[in-house]
């Protein structure tokens, strides 16, 4: 079936009630369409979008500087290597985020958005990135450790996170 008439019949199907997002993937991973990779993505996989705080998710809190390494490096890049999308989602602004998406450079994690979820356009204007998975030490739930001689604030804790990634498929 067509990519096209593929999502017709499912708009149709579920008419009040459709994640596009959900669809446009199924398209993609169906094999009806072929996904075109944005210019910030590494991997052509269609893996989650998954949005990821900086301050006290990918180094210690240390905001307006970039923070202390706090183990976020070689799980995020296993993340983009298992074909995951990343899209930096932060409360940075201007130069303050121009740090971070350095620091996600100079660490050489490919970003598939800033701010925003690149697909998103085409089927919303809301200002909120969508994303399949958060990652933010504001979460409920999301694993925390807390190292004073690190930071005097509880960080994400990179090494649960890894596990529930691996649990769940989500990185090989």
């Amino acid at each position: 079936m067509g990519g096209i008439k593929y999502l017709k019949d499912l708009i149709s199907k579920y008419p009040n009630d459709l994640d596009l997002g959900k669809a446009i993937r199924s398209i993609i991973v169906n094999g009806n369409v072929s996904s075109e990779t944005h210019p910030l993505q590494k991997s052509t996989g269609v893996g989650p979008v998954i949005g990821i705080d900086f301050d006290g998710t990918c180094v210690s809190h240390e905001f307006p500087y970039v923070g202390k390494d706090i183990g976020s490096v070689p799980v995020l890049k296993r993340m983009c290597d298992s074909g995951n999308r990343l899209v930096l989602w932060t409360m940075r602004s201007e130069k303050f985020l121009n740090d971070a998406v350095n620091w996600f450079k100079e660490n050489e994690i490919p970003l598939w958005g800033i701010q925003t979820n690149p697909m998103q356009s085409s089927w919303t204007t809301s200002p909120k990135a969508y994303c399949e998975i958060y990652i933010d030490d504001a979460a409920l739930g999301c694993p925390l450790r807390l190292d004073l001689g690190t930071s005097d604030r509880p960080f994400v804790d990179w090494e649960i996170v890894e596990r529930v990634l691996l649990e769940r498929k989500i990185i090989k």
